[in-house]
This record gives structure tokens, sequence and C-alpha cells, in this order.
């Protein structure tokens, strides 16, 4: 696949039985998640394993007995990079003050504040859409996660920008 923009290669964590199933028949994409409904990947970045992460999602928190590691190409020129796109990264920065404040003036604190609420902002203005990419703190997304380590997760939306599905580990 010829790729005119974003071209990533992401680790999906799941079930030996369910990737039979994907390889099939495709991704379903979840329907929430920190980055709102989609189909998940954790992303190589530096020292960190994106296939490593996926294996402990799917093995510690989502308790397969079986799990199992597909990588994927994913490519899209709809997409935001808060990992690479200093742009992107600016103007996240700038919603997410904007919306702490509002958030803070109509409570009166942060407590309960979600920062995943932007992401729903993001995608509410941004239709066509396809992947978002963000540099994470594993604590920081959800009570879920089994380490306090950062992530590269990636969220795509649109699911057929996903090629070359692969079963690359499966215990």
């Amino acid at each position: 696949m010829q790729c005119s923009a974003l071209s990533l290669v992401g680790y999906h964590g799941t079930s030996l039985q369910l990737s039979n199933s994907i390889q099939t028949d495709g991704f379903q994409l979840s329907k929430s998640g920190w980055f709102g409904s989609g189909v998940y990947f954790f992303q190589d970045f530096g020292t960190l394993s994106g296939s490593d992460e996926a294996h402990d999602w799917a093995k510690y928190v989502k308790h397969f007995r079986d799990p199992a590691v597909l990588s994927a190409e994913i490519c899209s020129s709809r997409f935001v990079d808060l990992v690479r796109v200093v742009e992107d990264r600016q103007l996240f920065e700038k919603v997410c003050q904007l919306a702490r404040d509002r958030y803070r003036e109509a409570k009166g604190t942060l407590e309960g504040f979600k920062e995943s609420s932007i992401y729903d902002i993001i995608r509410k203005r941004s239709p066509d859409l396809e992947v978002i990419r963000a540099f994470t703190n594993g604590s920081s997304i959800s009570t879920l996660q089994t380490v306090s380590r950062p992530q590269v997760q990636i969220c795509v939306i649109k699911s057929d920008i996903i090629v070359n599905v692969r079963l690359i580990g499966g215990h």
C-alpha cells in the first residue's frame, strides 16, 4: 500500500481465537476507549516495545488465557499525531487549557476532569478523522492499565485503513 502521509506499524493485543477472526473478517471498532470508539494499537517508540504492551494488555487487562499479538500497517492522510507533529500538539494543548478553564469555572475545581473529553471534542470537530496517535502514560489513561510506563497508542477510527494484518505472537 502506497501511503502519502502517516504510515505506521501498530500492535494489537487480543486472544488467539479472536486473532483468527480478525484476520478473516477484519477489525471491529470498540465502542469506547481513551480516544473514543476505534481499533487500538500500541507502537514501538525508542526503547518501548509496542508488541510487549499489546501482549500485556491482552494478558493482564483483558485476562485472555491465550493472549495473541497482531501487527498491522496503518496508512492515513487524515490524522492527529500528538507524537511527532508539533502543530497538532500545540493545538491540543490550547484546547486542553480552554477545556480545563471552562471545567474549573463550572465546577470550581479540576477534580474529575478527564483529558479523554478533549479527544471527543477533536473527533466531533473533525468528522473525517481516521487516526489519533498520542504518547501517553499508562496510569493516566485507565485504572485498568497494569503499569505506569509511557506508551504510544494509536486509535484507528476507520478500520479500512488497516492492512497487512498478521499474527506475530500467540501464547
